[in-house]
């Protein structure tokens, strides 16, 4: 019995480390990532997804009778096109709110971003895995409603704005 038990914790430990091991470097294999426990709710098939950074607080935030005041310097406004690559969440009649990151380590895992692909127009998908390859930060974006991750991983150059809001 007691050989059982050690050859149980072993067996235990190793299957613990292949699965982060897997989980952490899925995307892109042979980078260095940053692996978080947000990293975990994106295993294919897994429905749940990380919240994005907090970058409001509720003391900038102030409603009365007849409008509403977002206290935030440097916001910016956009409209969505119908592709619906971000439903539930996103439509292309929602309005989002945005603001630009200044620095890599503003955007984490979770986030929304605009960034572009090289195409006529920006693509906005969340942050669902942040690798550090060849001393840069790298981000895997995905579309919520989209099957796979965005074809290649974006660099914080392509990034021009991070979500903050969305009204519909």
């Amino acid at each position: 019995m007691k050989n059982y038990l050690g050859f149980i914790i072993v067996f235990l430990i190793i299957s613990f480390f292949a699965t982060v091991f897997f989980l952490c470097g899925y995307a892109y294999r042979g980078a260095e990532t940053h692996c978080t426990e947000n990293t975990f709710p994106f295993m294919p098939g897994n429905k749940s997804l990380a919240s994005p950074k907090d970058r409001i607080s509720y003391k900038q935030i102030h409603v009365y009778d007849d409008e509403v005041v977002l206290d935030i310097k440097n916001v910016s406004w956009a409209v969505y096109l119908d592709s619906k690559s971000m439903l539930p969440l996103i439509s292309h009649t929602a309005n989002g709110l945005y603001l630009t990151p200044t620095h890599p380590t503003d955007i984490q895992i979770g986030d929304i971003v605009s960034y572009d692909d090289g195409s006529d127009v920006n693509v906005g998908h969340r942050v669902i895995n942040i690798l550090y390859e060849d001393d840069e930060l790298l981000y895997i974006t995905k579309g919520d409603n989209n099957p796979y991750v965005d074809p290649k991983p974006v660099s914080f150059e392509q990034i021009d704005r991070v979500l903050i809001g969305i009204i519909y």
